[in-house]
């Protein structure tokens, strides 16, 4: 009788840990993940056929639905575009507040990203906490726009905000409060033991596939792929200001999360940077001020002109393409707005997604460092030691802790089911009082 080791799973296309609609077929052996098979492109919203049904300034507001945790990117290109055609250039000032806009949803989309990979892990502690952090750029975003995922910073022209002292000052403020609760979330990850067991060679994509596939983002970055459009191709006021670019080699789950972590930083400081050298002037073209209503924007597109452009910006997640082939002629006096024949956005957040199948097999758990039977570790509590902090309950992967009033104990049978991938168990870790020992110490 053949007994069957591998099984498939079919996880989607709706289920409740997965944000989009997508379609996984996972052939698992034990708890190891052998392949993956990915399947997307289950909703289809018709939003680039929709452009071409509505005036310019109206695809404005529509492409921002495209994608909320990126809701500031997608106008940002698509006004990018419409501009060059239009042969349009902004004011100084709407181009340092374009790049502030950009900087604080980017903070906001990784803090996001690195407390899902949490959850994803089972650890909720440190999900609620990443959340909670990213509640201070939720905040800002709520105060400077006047909401909190789709922020409406972007017209053709310029900016729709603006920035005076109180807000400088608030802006300011809350990038003092993020710094450092950003700083002890980068410590957590690069430190803490069930963070690195569940994502450390977990999922790895090598240089040479990312290069293969044109990876870009904060996936190729961790892939020691040092492009970011920002520098390479720079728009807005990216190139007067300092953008650090952070590469990781290791191409595995915990350096893209690091990636995005270190990001966060740098984007501080280009917001930091963009306050401080922020200069006075209007925040966009004006059309004809001496004509009101609706007609009055279509003043500021030229009335008979076409083109075909295409424009690219760094999404906090990848980069992002937008190709707009415009009309800007003006037919007839009862229909005066600017349409688009053609408008597509490419992001490669897709194509991140189909590159699964090439990450390394056997995802998941990583490989061991040294032979397991080397590694068996049998720990004991010194009790006069121990202050009941109950710290190492609730760290142990293999609930061989419990306790009894404040006397804790550890059943040597499950402690020798431990991984020991690390030079220390995560128990002696978070001992605050150093009484866990191994059984040949403590004799």
């Amino acid at each position: 009788m053949t007994v069957q080791n591998t099984y498939t799973i079919p996880v989607g296309p709706l289920h409740v840990a997965l944000e989009e609609p997508m379609y996984f077929r996972v052939d698992v052996e034990g708890e190891t993940v052998r392949a993956v098979d990915i399947r997307a492109g289950h909703v289809h919203r018709g939003v680039e056929y929709l452009t071409t049904k509505r005036s310019i300034y109206q695809d404005v507001v529509l492409v921002e639905r495209i994608c909320a945790l990126c809701s500031n990117s997608h106008p940002e290109t698509f006004v990018m575009a419409c501009e060059e055609i239009a042969g349009l250039e902004i004011p100084e000032r709407a181009a340092y507040l374009r790049v502030i806009a950009a900087e604080i949803k980017r903070i906001a989309s990784h803090l996001f990203n690195v407390g899902v990979l949490a959850h994803l892990t089972g650890y909720e502690t440190l999900f609620m906490h990443a959340m909670q952090v990213r509640e201070i750029m939720q905040d800002v975003k709520e105060s400077l726009f006047g909401n909190r995922m789709d922020i409406g910073a972007m017209c053709v022209g310029g900016v729709r905000y603006d920035l005076d002292d109180e807000l400088t000052a608030y802006l300011t403020a809350a990038l003092d409060r993020l710094a450092p609760e950003a700083d002890e979330l980068t410590r957590t990850y690069a430190g803490n033991r069930t963070i690195l067991r569940r994502t450390r060679g977990v999922g790895v994509l090598t240089k040479a596939d990312a290069v293969a596939c044109g990876v870009v983002g904060p996936v190729g970055r961790a892939c020691a792929l040092a492009y970011d459009v920002r520098v390479g191709a720079p728009y807005a006021a990216y190139d007067r200001l300092s953008v650090e670019v952070p590469t990781l080699a290791d191409g595995d789950v915990w350096s893209r999360a690091m990636i995005r972590l270190n990001e966060i930083g740098a984007s501080i400081a280009i917001i930091r940077q963009a306050l401080a050298d922020l200069p006075d002037g209007p925040t966009r073209l004006e059309g004809d001020r001496q004509v009101r209503g609706p007609a009055r924007r279509a003043r500021l597109l030229p009335q008979d002109q076409r083109g075909r452009r295409t424009r690219a910006g760094e999404m906090a997640r990848s980069e992002l393409s937008q190709l707009g082939c415009a009309d800007l002629h003006a037919q007839g006096r009862q229909d005066r707005r600017h349409r688009h024949h053609r408008q597509q956005h490419r992001s490669v957040r897709v194509l991140h997604g189909t590159l699964m199948p090439r990450a390394r097999p056997g995802l998941w758990p990583p490989a061991r460092r040294t032979n397991r039977k080397e590694r068996l570790m049998s720990m004991q509590i010194i009790v006069d030691q121990c202050n009941a902090c109950g710290a190492c309950e609730g760290e142990c992967p293999n609930k061989a802790i419990s306790h009894k009033g404040k006397v804790f104990k550890i059943d040597a049978k499950k402690c020798k089911e431990c991984e020991g991938d690390f030079d220390a168990p995560q128990c002696v870790e978070v001992c605050q009082a150093g009484c866990i020992v191994k059984l040949e110490e403590a004799a």
